[in-house]
């Protein structure tokens, strides 16, 4: 009877455990596709204006340049790496 409540205690705990662990995934994953999102709409904007500095240039003012996207698109990733980094040592 003794052996069956500690073995009922260890089950109960780890399942607590991988609630807790489940929790931290869900909010990584979360983290994941609000930052996909970002970048994709980031990719869209970037599309339309090189279309339309293709059709007219400088027609609506400047648009930001190959550099200044490439800087934001790696300042992007450089987050999302370092949040994956503090994720993976938690």
């Amino acid at each position: 009877m003794i052996c069956i409540s500690l073995l009922f205690r260890i089950f109960v705990g780890c399942h607590f455990l991988r609630l807790q662990a489940d929790e931290k995934v869900a909010a990584a994953r979360r983290e994941v596709v609000d930052t996909n999102t970002l970048l994709q709409e980031l990719n869209e904007e970037l599309r339309l204006q090189l279309a339309t500095e293709r059709d007219e240039p400088y027609a609506f003012g400047p648009t930001i340049s190959r550099e200044e996207y490439i800087g934001r698109y790696m300042d992007q990733c450089s987050t999302y790496l370092d949040k994956m980094d503090l994720y993976r040592r938690s």
